[in-house]
């Protein structure tokens, strides 16, 4: 059986259970000094207890793109946690090629959340076009702020969608007949 001896300086100690070999402390102790004797001798060492750094990143994004079109206006990101966030905290950018820079910045027009965790991103047009590489910067965020993704496409499951939002002053749509199985 080894016996600890516990000293500190703060006001608050920390319970010691030997069966677990842990030990639970109030958020208020900074450190504790630990004694153990060995034999006729003893050794001295340190813990410091220091508050869980949080750390929130994106954790996955892909081009959401449910009707297999050879353009898509939205991304879905996924974070590692819960954080509230608004459409300037995104910056998406889209490149043509692997090795080649990105163009510029794609205009984010809303972005959609039910818990603050899995965001849909709207663009303001659709720019991101099969092939394409996107990247998605959240400078809000304290841990992954980058991701990159490509948007591949499957060219026999392609359809011909003209989408719009409601309100905008196109009234027409059309549809590839083939694709719609008439």
């Amino acid at each position: 059986m080894i016996k600890i001896k516990l000293t500190t300086e703060e006001k608050y100690t920390m319970p010691v259970s030997a069966a677990k070999k842990k030990t639970k402390a109030k958020s208020t102790v900074k450190s504790v000094k630990v004694v153990a004797p060995s034999g006729s001798k003893k050794s001295t060492c340190t813990v410091t207890v220091r508050e869980k750094q949080v750390v929130n990143g994106i954790k996955s994004l892909k081009v959401y793109n449910p009707l297999k079109s050879y353009s898509s206006s939205t991304l879905k990101v996924i974070l590692d946690l819960p954080q509230a966030l608004t459409a300037d905290d995104f910056k998406v950018e889209t490149k043509s090629y692997g090795e080649g820079s990105y163009m510029g910045t794609v205009p984010v027009d809303d972005i959609y959340t039910t818990d603050n965790q899995t965001y849909e991103v709207y663009l303001a047009n659709d720019d991101i076009y099969n092939g394409r590489y996107v990247r998605v910067t959240v400078n809000a965020l304290n841990g992954q702020k980058t991701a990159e993704v490509r948007f591949l496409v499957d060219p026999d499951t392609v359809r011909q969608v003209h989408t719009a939002k409601v309100g905008d002053d196109e009234h027409s749509f059309s549809v590839d007949d083939d694709a719609m199985g008439t």
